[in-house]
């Protein structure tokens, strides 16, 4: 009896480590998730107001505090902690500025990517559609670690997160800028029907 529980077990440690080894086979892929919003405001003022670098905590959930820590304040290489309530932050680096379109944000955490990821940025972008509206798109690219195990958390775990997530910034964003104060996280609620998650890949 002991020698068939003893080839049992062994026979599950073998199980679990050929599908530990299949999981992290190959290399996961990049993803993204944009989110779209209309701002009623026109291109100059959303885009006037977007270049001030400090003010993310103002419509992002969860963040309570921005600081600019390069020397200058915005532009390319421009950079910006923000804060999460437990005090600890992401670091975001301007590495693309389109004047009136928008910008491309690298993102890092402690000097490495920001967990769970191995990579992640995020680009605003802009589009006048009127005289007094702007489209703006808020665009997460992402890439998980664990080979095929980062690809299946994705597919069944993060996607449907970050589809929840996502358009709380945009309606905050919204909100923020056409009110001209801090959106809340009743302020996103209700203004979360104004949002479409328009790419998920």
């Amino acid at each position: 009896m002991k020698k068939i529980v003893k080839a049992l077990v062994l026979s599950l440690i073998v199980l679990i480590s050929v599908l530990v080894v299949a999981a992290n086979t190959g290399e996961a892929k990049q993803h993204l998730i944009t989110t779209t919003v209309v701002v009623e405001q026109p291109i100059a003022e959303v885009w006037q107001q977007l270049q001030d670098f400090t003010v993310a905590h103002n419509y992002v959930p969860n963040i309570v505090d921005t600081q600019v820590v390069s020397e200058q304040l915005t532009g390319l290489g421009a950079s910006r902690q923000v804060y999460n309530s437990d005090g600890s932050y992401i670091v975001e680096t301007i590495i693309e500025w389109q004047p009136e379109q928008g910008f491309l944000l690298a993102l890092e955490e402690q000097g490495g990517p920001v967990k769970p990821f191995v990579f992640s940025q995020f680009r605003y972008a802009l589009e006048g559609i009127s005289s007094d509206q702007t489209w703006v798109s808020f665009t997460l690219y992402y890439q998980l670690p664990w080979g095929n195990l980062g690809e299946w958390l994705n597919r069944y775990l993060l996607v449907e997160y970050l589809q929840r997530s996502q358009p709380a910034i945009a309606a905050g964003f919204k909100y923020f800028y056409e009110q001209k104060q801090p959106a809340t996280d009743e302020d996103r609620s209700a203004y979360q029907r104004f949002t479409d998650v328009t790419q998920v890949e």
